[in-house]
């Protein structure tokens, strides 16, 4: 389901069960909101789709993508829009890419943007204030840096700082990432239960 909260912390609303209908879920795992239409976007992982909800009350207004042999996803995970709000990129973790979902004319159009043979397994997804995307290449251990035209700029493999000053410490399954506000940090949560900052 998903819980949505007030800014002081109040319950708003709850939405979803488990299922496949519809405004149900089984497994989400990520989210993005659209300041552009008050929309929210759910990464349904094991329904291989994207749901999209109304951020007022949660109200179901469409998906994308549906289990079986004509799925377009494959245990879809992170989400994140560029700037503009006019793209939504996806990251696939079964068949190892980032797609994105243009928005044109109220229609979704689905395209690659990171094709298979880079990534293996990438789940979090950030877009930083230059439009590069970053991804968790969560079994390859690293995050990994795009530009806003797809182009690898730059790979993070070590953890440096004080408390490993006397060895390079590699990611472990990086999950998830973020930008901190103001500071444009990189925030990496890894599967040793690290939250590390670059």
């Amino acid at each position: 389901m998903l819980i949505v909260y007030q800014p002081d912390g109040a319950l708003d609303f709850i939405v979803g069960q488990f299922g496949s209908g519809p405004g149900e879920f089984f497994r989400p795992v990520g989210l993005a909101y659209d300041v552009h239409s008050d929309r929210i976007f759910v990464s349904d992982k094991d329904n291989h789709r994207i749901q999209i909800l109304n951020a007022k009350d949660g109200t179901f207004l469409g998906s994308f993508g549906r289990r079986g042999h004509l799925a377009v996803f494959n245990y879809p995970r992170g989400l994140a829009f560029n700037l503009t709000g006019d793209t939504l990129f996806v990251s696939d973790f079964n068949l190892h890419q980032v797609n994105q979902l243009r928005f044109t004319d109220a229609k979704l159009t689905l395209l690659p943007f990171i094709p298979p043979g880079i990534l293996y397994r990438p789940s979090g997804l950030q877009v930083d204030e230059a439009g590069n995307l970053i991804v968790a290449d969560t079994r390859n251990n690293v995050l990994r840096v795009f530009t806003p035209t797809g182009i690898l700029i730059r790979t993070i493999t070590t953890i440096h700082g004080p408390l490993y000053a006397n060895a390079n410490t590699s990611l472990s399954t990086p999950t998830d990432v973020a930008i901190l506000p103001k500071s444009g940090f990189i925030a990496a949560l890894d599967n040793d239960g690290r939250i590390t900052v670059f």
